[in-house]
């Protein structure tokens, strides 16, 4: 890369530059010149923006910097830069548009970093050097760092200590390590597990002790004195459930059934007594005489209501006589009145429809008619034409038809584009016109296919007109029916209220018979019933009912004692499967924590392990920050410092402060110099730059430390290019200057590419910077406006001469 040479570059539309200009590049010194705003910094920043792909000071400026580097109202700008390495000529370009930068072809990012840090110093970042270096931070990222990385070629510690860093903090490694995370997360798994795992083992065994405590009580009320506990619970509970409560809890349930049907029995019979009897007897012969003078005088008026509601009803099924059940047939009649009177209005209702409907269709078939008229008085190409004259308008030109190339003004009706376009809104119109018409008829002709198909399907539903009639006249029967049932009614109620209480007196004159022989069986039931219990009365001669009672309180006793043996021996049933599950789950969370328990010996070692990985890691990191900053400090001190201080006093031989980095000389782990001023003897002034140095040899100073960053590090680009590095130097300093340019161009091989603004510097320079061997050469590249504003680039180049005169004078 050493033999790299810029050949050309192309400029079009770029910032202040208006148009296109190109202009070589293959010298060892190339002046560029020009006035404010002729272009020189952007012809700089063109070369930068195509070797590299952006322009760093802009960017630091504007983020978005890309958007504002085509020329004003330029469509679309490019640069592109030639190099040349002695076998091939590479070149590099970039695509400018109004959105930014496209089409990019630029060097590797390794090599256009360096360009832009370390071989293009651009006239904005002359003033700014000094305070970047001078805030640059300890961090990998910092422009100090990434020098001391070229210079040192620290990569492989640089490297370590990253990858180590961080092992000072266990959140760090966290982020970094996905393993030591994982570590982490199981330990902590395991002990959650562990702790969940006592504290549920605590819980079991409060619970069983509690469900064995109770156990204990229960037993206690079925007479069993045992204690229970995990080992013998079962046996006792086996013992416990064989007691027969259960049987003798339903068998005193069972008798006390048994009991309180026998006492009802005894206390109907007792309801009826002989007085009561023969009023029954009494009553029951006037009702019989009443009912049967109504039946002989209203039977025939019966008769014939039934045969009418048969009639009208013929599938009618009344559950009792006609008489008994005369409400329902009203019911049945009205409902059935109601069915056929909603099928009827259906039927009226969808002939209603039909004659809509038929309307409906005329009227579309009429819209239909008329649209196909319109549709038939207008032309089927109006669109098509319309169409193509709007297209042809797009060709006349003059008033010349570009058909028959007549001039239309010779018919002195306008012009030709205006005739054309009001043909194209009349066509226009047409077409419009058409598309209407036909969606007006296409949904005319879908409402005649829409009544169409409701017509059709109306009429399959409708009956023949016979059974209408039927209907109707089957609605006016149950009329007459229901009316004529009306007028009866009171006559149909007395009837059967007179029977219902003839056949009332003789079910009650029935139930009196039977009873007195049901009292006499439950006397004797009652007493065979106490033996069966082994009840001993005191009183042998208590009345029925007071035995009942003494005999209902006795099996209530016996229920209530059986009722509670039985529901203990429920409770210990569940007590049983309470106390099973509980053993289950105690067995099964102690394998659960012997399990536990040597996972987490596992985990507990791995994180030992983890532990002395870190320690030594950390052990390594000192070791590395140590080593690392004894080289920063020797070689800050011993190189870029020695390298500095020569730049600065060949372009400042009077100033007495020299600039340079200071590195602390204790132990530090970080890179931490600041920018101070020293005596020239080497005594510590102990003040920056700034508050040391005039304006004019701070810029020299920046200049300065710019050249020795760039002669610091291997020559991977030897070119530098310099956009008007001489602001505030006075004559002494730009002497200097020149006389240094020469140095690098001539000795360290460097092309060197540098703008300056003043006319007389720029000759100044033109002539120091002459060839002065035939393998030197020199481009000088003047920018100016020329007439319209567009941008130029006066180039001339400058070739070794043999001076023969003095040749002839010696």
């Amino acid at each position: 890369m050493t033999d790299m040479l810029l050949e050309s570059v192309y400029v079009q539309n770029f910032r202040s530059i208006n148009g296109a200009i190109s202009a070589p590049l293959n010298a060892n010194v190339v002046l560029v010149h020009g006035e404010n705003g002729a272009g020189k910094t952007s012809l700089l920043s063109a070369i930068e923006l195509a070797l590299t792909g952006h322009v760093q000071s802009l960017h630091r400026a504007d983020s978005d910097y890309d958007k504002q580097l085509l020329f004003r109202g330029a469509e679309v700008g490019k640069t592109a830069v030639t190099i040349s390495d002695g076998k091939s000529s590479p070149s590099y370009s970039t695509r400018i548009g109004e959105d930014g930068f496209s089409d990019l072809v630029n060097m590797p990012a390794d090599m256009a970093a360096f360009f832009s840090e370390r071989a293009f110093l651009p006239q904005s970042l002359l003033s700014q050097l000094l305070q970047i270096y001078q805030d640059s931070s300890s961090s990998m990222n910092s422009p100090l760092a990434s020098f001391v990385g070229e210079l040192l070629g620290l990569d492989q510690l640089d490297a370590i200590e990253s990858g180590l860093q961080s092992l000072k903090d266990v959140r760090n490694i966290r982020k970094r390590s996905g393993v030591f995370t994982e570590l982490e997360e199981r330990e902590a798994l395991v002990k959650s597990r562990d702790e969940r795992d006592r504290n549920l083992a605590d819980s079991i065994s409060s619970e069983a002790d509690a469900a064995l405590g109770e156990l204990a009580e229960r037993l206690r009320a079925l007479e069993i004195y045992d204690v229970p506990n995990f080992s013998n619970y079962r046996e006792i509970i086996e013992r416990a459930l064989s007691l027969p409560h259960e049987s003798d809890l339903r068998e005193a349930i069972g008798r006390q059934r048994e009991l309180s049907a026998i006492v009802a029995q005894i206390k109907d019979s007792e309801l009826y007594n002989q007085e009561e009897l023969e009023s029954a007897l009494t009553r029951l012969d006037n009702v019989t005489s009443e009912y049967n003078q109504w039946n002989s005088q209203h039977r025939p008026k019966i008769l014939d209501l039934e045969y009418a509601f048969y009639e009208v009803i013929s599938e009618a099924s009344l559950e009792a006589d006609f008489l008994q059940s005369w409400h329902g047939a009203r019911k049945i009649s009205q409902a059935e009145l109601q069915r056929h009177s909603d099928r009827l209005h259906g039927i009226r209702h969808d002939l209603s429809e039909i004659d809509k409907l038929t309307q409906e269709l005329k009227e579309a078939q009429r819209e239909v008619t008329a649209a196909d008229e319109k549709i038939a008085s207008i032309p089927d190409s109006t669109g098509s034409l319309a169409s193509l004259l709007s297209e042809i308008g797009a060709f006349i030109v003059e008033d010349r038809c570009p058909v028959c190339e007549r001039n239309f003004k010779e018919c002195n009706e306008g012009p030709l584009t205006e005739k054309v376009h009001g043909k194209v809104k009349t066509l226009s119109r047409s077409a419009d016109q058409l598309i209407a018409l036909s969606a007006e008829r296409a949904k005319s002709e879908r409402i005649k296919a829409t009544c169409f198909e409701r017509i059709g399907e109306i009429r399959s539903r409708l009956p023949e007109q016979e059974e209408i009639a039927s209907l109707e006249v089957k609605i006016e029967k149950i009329n007459t029916f229901l009316q004529e049932l009306a007028l009866s009614s009171h006559v149909l109620d007395e009837g059967k209220e007179l029977r219902d209480s003839e056949l009332g007196l003789r079910r009650e004159i029935s139930a009196y018979n039977s009873m007195q022989s049901v009292l006499s069986a439950a006397r004797e039931t009652l007493s065979q019933f106490a033996q069966e219990i082994k009840y001993q009365s005191s009183d042998e001669r208590v009345s029925l009912g007071t035995l009942g009672d003494a005999l209902r309180e006795e099996l209530s006793k016996r229920e209530r004692k059986y009722r509670v043996l039985t529901d203990t021996q429920s409770r210990v049933r569940e007590i049983r499967t309470v106390i099973d599950r509980l053993r289950e789950e105690s067995d099964e969370n102690q394998r659960l924590r012997n399990a536990n328990k040597a996972e987490l010996e596992v985990e507990q070692l791995r994180m030992q392990k983890a532990a002395e990985i870190r320690r030594q890691g950390g052990v390594l990191r000192a070791s590395v920050d140590e080593v690392r900053s004894r080289i920063i400090r020797r070689e800050f001190n011993e190189r870029l410092n020695h390298l500095w201080r020569d730049l600065f006093v060949r372009l400042a031989p009077n100033e007495p402060f020299v600039p340079a980095f200071s590195v602390p000389t204790s132990g530090t782990q970080r890179l931490e110099p600041k920018l101070v001023t020293n005596f020239r003897n080497g005594d510590s002034a102990g003040g920056t730059p700034g508050a040391m140095l005039s304006a004019g040899n701070l810029n020299t100073a920046a200049l300065t430390l710019f050249l020795a960053l760039h002669l610091a590090v291997p020559k991977n680009l030897p070119w530098l290019i310099l956009d008007d590095p001489v602001q505030s130097m006075d004559d002494i300093h730009i002497s200097n200057f020149a006389s240094l340019l020469r140095t690098l161009a001539k000795e360290h091989g460097r092309q060197i590419v540098i703008a300056v603004h003043d006319r007389q510097l720029f000759d100044y320079l033109s002539l120091e910077l002459s060839p002065a061997f035939p393998e030197d050469s020199l481009l000088t590249l003047e920018m100016s406006r020329a007439r319209g504003g567009k941008s130029s680039c006066n180039v001339r180049r400058v070739e070794y001469k043999r001076d023969d005169a003095i040749g002839r004078v010696a």
